[in-house]
């Protein structure tokens, strides 16, 4: 499956450039999806361009298998942008890496996610890993509980939380 976007968005005003985004931005990219096996993988380039700033290129790229060993299903995915700095300016940068494993217990749906973030912007460097737990149980036909217990640790911000949830479709 071949896919690609090109846009240019220019927001109108009546008046003096007083809009919250008064440029011009330029978007083009495309991307690829491979079904074999029964796995997906993926690979997608973008070029974003805003008026009066240096051009941004991202890399993007993923698999997922919906059926491992022991029933687990898996997901990998990684992505990488640069702006290339301006001449002599700094650049920015960053890199995400991604992995999650999913395996249903009975009735009871659980996932494990990892994230690597690293980024360079404005010449500071950031580092961080988050790990995410989730649990979900069914309670009825339309209505679910969900648990997640989420921490992340990095050069600059350390979060955690559990979050607790109830999903009713009607």
């Amino acid at each position: 499956i071949l896919r690609g976007k090109v846009s240019r968005r220019r927001p109108y005003q009546l008046g003096p450039a007083t809009g919250v985004l008064p440029y011009r931005r330029d978007r083009a990219g495309g991307g690829l999806t491979v079904l074999a096996g029964g796995m997906n993988l993926t690979a997608d380039v973008t070029w974003n361009q805003q008026e009066g700033l240096s051009s941004l290129m991202s890399y993007a790229g993923g698999i997922y298998v919906p059926r491992t060993v022991a029933e687990i299903r898996l997901s990998l995915s990684g992505s990488y942008w640069s702006d290339g700095g301006d001449a002599g300016g700094v650049g920015e940068k960053g890199l995400a890496l991604s992995g999650r494993l999913n395996r249903r217990f009975g009735k009871l749906d659980t996932g494990l996610g990892y994230q690597y973030y690293a980024s360079e912007i404005l010449g500071r460097e950031d580092v961080s890993h988050l790990l995410d737990l989730n649990l979900t149980l069914p309670l009825s036909r339309s209505t679910r509980a969900s648990i997640r217990a989420r921490t992340r640790k990095g050069d600059r911000l350390n979060s955690g939380g559990i979050f607790a949830s109830i999903w009713w479709a009607f």
